[in-house]
């Protein structure tokens, strides 16, 4: 029941492989937001869905444990690139174009940013 509620109901479904425990992790992954499973000791398999790629890449950048993205591949590329955002912040900062972040998803300008 629960993945239905959190992975079918939406368009888009992310796996990654959180490297922490899940004990630690648990706390933070709320029944609506996905689905948790231990993977060993020291990491567990989060599968979760959302609107875009961009809401999981955020909620993963808020746990702030490594990842190692399984599925779908461009899960990668939009951790990076909110990455590349946050590391361009800074006093007096307008992120690497002058616009703000770029992309697809909540708050993205530019190229691509339209669906």
């Amino acid at each position: 029941m629960r993945e239905s509620i959190t992975l079918s109901a939406y368009p888009t479904a992310c796996t990654v492989r959180i490297l922490a425990p899940y004990d630690e992790i648990a706390p933070h992954i709320p029944a609506r937001s996905g689905t948790l499973e231990a993977d060993g000791e020291g990491s567990c398999v989060l599968r979760a869905g959302a609107d875009d790629l961009t809401w999981v890449a955020l909620h993963l950048a808020r746990i702030g444990a490594p990842v190692e993205v399984i599925d779908p591949p461009e899960s990668l590329e939009e951790i990076r690139r909110i990455g590349r955002w946050a590391a361009s912040a800074g006093p007096g900062s307008t992120g690497p174009t002058g616009s703000g972040p770029t992309g697809t998803g909540p708050g993205a300008t530019g190229p691509g940013s339209e669906r």
